[in-house]
């Protein structure tokens, strides 16, 4: 008694993990979206800014990951003594928990939500992702005057993912996948008690499902 599954192998649900982290990675690339992020400034793209005690910071290039804590100097490069401010993670490849929200920084959790599977012989699968925003209401407003810290991290979000295809050395792993965003953006509180705006971005993909035989040879494969 028991499967007879023949000489293969599944490879359905073997790239979300892949494709959550090739999400990072870009978010990580990006400076513009990490300084949104780190930086409590009204002006977080400048060389300098005011944040919002009024405290004269400056503002350098950021480690390139923002997935893990980091330090970073806010002192004039001339400075002899130079001061640190530390932030703590501020990215996740999971999905937000309450121990994790903080409420002193903006956070961005990115996660698999939906896969489903495909119900024809071309073994098509559609993979959604969610990234969710989470952003100290305080937090919001930068200059000029009328513009939203949430919103310019939505934009470039959409810069990154929306109507986009993978790289060919990204090809030859995930195969030949193009995203967009999808749904709809709803902003509001995280809860009542909690001074937290959050909303999130849907990202869409095909996903090609195969089975391998025992030497990884592809015994079947498709995309639409």
């Amino acid at each position: 008694m028991g499967f007879n599954r023949g000489n293969t192998t599944s490879t359905l649900f073997g790239r979300i993990d892949g494709l959550i982290n090739l999400f990072i990675d870009e978010i990580n690339n990006d400076e513009e979206i990490k300084r949104y992020l780190v930086f409590p400034t009204k002006q977080p793209m400048a060389t300098k800014s005011v944040d919002y005690s009024n405290n004269v910071i400056y503002q350098y290039d950021i480690p390139q990951k923002i997935n893990c804590p980091i330090k970073y100097c806010i002192s004039k490069s001339t400075a002899t003594i130079k001061e640190y401010r530390e932030c703590d993670q501020v990215l996740f490849p999971y999905p937000s928990e309450d121990s994790k929200i903080t409420g002193v920084y903006p956070m961005m959790f990115v996660y698999n939500y939906v896969y489903s599977l495909a119900k024809t012989d071309k073994l098509i699968d559609t993979n959604l992702f969610k990234i969710d925003i989470l952003l100290p209401l305080n937090y919001i407003e930068i200059f000029p005057y009328g513009e939203s810290r949430l919103h310019k991290v939505m934009e470039r979000l959409a810069y990154l993912f929306d109507r986009v295809e993978l790289d060919e050395e990204s090809k030859n792993i995930f195969g030949d996948l193009k995203f967009r965003l999808v749904d709809n953006c709803v902003e509001q509180k995280i809860n009542k008690t909690n001074d937290i705006i959050v909303t999130t971005l849907y990202i869409e993909t095909k996903l090609v499902g195969t089975r391998t035989d025992s030497t990884n040879g592809v015994m079947k494969s498709g995309y639409l």
